[in-house]
């Protein structure tokens, strides 16, 4: 059992990880994969592009899914202790 989480939390760390966003190895390895599928040793304007794109998307959207399950967990924890108030 112990294990199994330590297992199912490593996985979750590198696929996280490999999330083209700045700062993580995703921007590497992204950055590694465009130039191998385009053939080309140094970026051109539309590689530049297309590169600074997805990694600003990747970006946002895992700061804004961050966010937002913040958010939600503190939704939850003010709901559930102002009714635990009420059955006092």
């Amino acid at each position: 059992r112990t294990l199994n989480l330590a297992l199912s939390i490593s996985a979750t760390l590198a696929v996280l990880n490999a999330i083209p966003m700045y700062y993580l190895d995703g921007q590497h390895i992204f950055d590694s994969a465009l130039m191998i599928l385009l053939r080309r040793r140094r970026r051109g304007y539309y590689t530049t592009l297309i590169y600074k794109w997805v990694m600003r998307s990747g970006t946002f959207l895992l700061v804004s899914n961050v966010l937002l399950s913040f958010l939600s967990f503190l939704h939850r924890y003010a709901i559930s202790s102002s009714t635990d108030g009420l059955e006092s």
